[in-house]
């Protein structure tokens, strides 16, 4: 069959297109198709044995985190939780009107993170799946 046209991002990702091995075993770059069961063409099935998602303080999160143990489960594959978000350490200093209060603020992001951190391993638990947590 004709080679798959290259792909980036989202584009790729919705075409079904990942990359994978070819029938030598070596890595294709253009990537093997694959169903919604991820199995190729020729039957053969892809796994993942770790997971990376990302975590942070949006009501989105608790989406993605159980997509993110569906499929761990689905994979039998370790799921590695990453807390990320941007901190804007400048906000307090653009509010002259308020008194500079970087240390309340920091708790508080400090905070944010401890719940994100209890939210996936209570989720992770019920799922029963191991995790790992990473900030």
């Amino acid at each position: 069959s004709a080679p798959l046209p290259r792909q980036r991002g989202r584009a790729r990702a919705a075409s079904g297109q990942v990359p994978g091995p070819d029938d030598s075993g070596e890595l294709r770059g253009e990537g093997v198709r694959r169903d919604h069961r991820g199995i190729n063409r020729k039957g053969a099935v892809m796994s993942y044995k770790t997971l990376l998602v990302h975590l942070d303080d949006s009501e989105r999160c608790a989406t993605r985190v159980d997509l993110a143990l569906e499929l761990a489960g689905r994979w039998n594959a370790h799921l590695i939780g990453l807390y990320v978000v941007c901190q804007d350490l400048f906000e307090p200093l653009r509010r002259p009107d308020e008194p500079l209060k970087l240390a309340v603020y920091e708790r508080l992001c400090d905070q944010r993170r401890k719940e994100a951190e209890e939210r996936f391993l209570v989720a992770a638990e019920r799922a029963g799946r191991s995790v790992e947590w990473k900030k």
